[in-house]
């Protein structure tokens, strides 16, 4: 059993790895567009054209890095943690590649993995990091 309040670090640690998992959610609706709205589901890579949609991930994924830097720059994480910095190569090379091809599902393949993998990567090095 869990036993005292969460921590402000603790919140800060997860915040990133949320938004990076949401903008996973997020770039996997762009191949399902159009059976997803012929279904009726209406979120919003059905409601917006794929050029306004693609803004959402760049949204997700900029928010995620600027929680990590806040979450540094006010010490609720160790300076140490600014190491997972590079690690924004993958959803940076992911949004570059939605950019491009948002109404094209089928070439989006390199940008979903690279999103899984930053998804994947952040909370295992994070878990090194502040283990050191």
């Amino acid at each position: 059993m869990l036993r005292g309040a969460p921590s402000l670090s603790m919140l800060a640690a997860a915040l990133p790895y949320g938004l990076l998992a949401t903008a996973l959610l997020y770039i996997n609706q762009f191949p399902d567009r159009d059976a997803d709205a012929l279904a009726g589901k209406r979120h919003w890579v059905v409601r917006l054209a794929p050029p306004q949609a693609r803004y959402g991930y760049l949204l997700l994924v900029a928010l995620a890095l600027l929680s990590l830097l806040a979450a540094i720059a006010v010490g609720l994480l160790p300076l140490r943690a600014a190491l997972l910095l590079p690690l924004w190569a993958l959803p940076t090379r992911a949004a570059v590649t939605l950019w491009h091809n948002a109404a094209q599902p089928a070439r989006l393949r390199p940008a979903l993995i690279q999103t899984i993998a930053a998804a994947n990567l952040y909370p295992l090095a994070l878990a090194v990091i502040l283990s050191c």
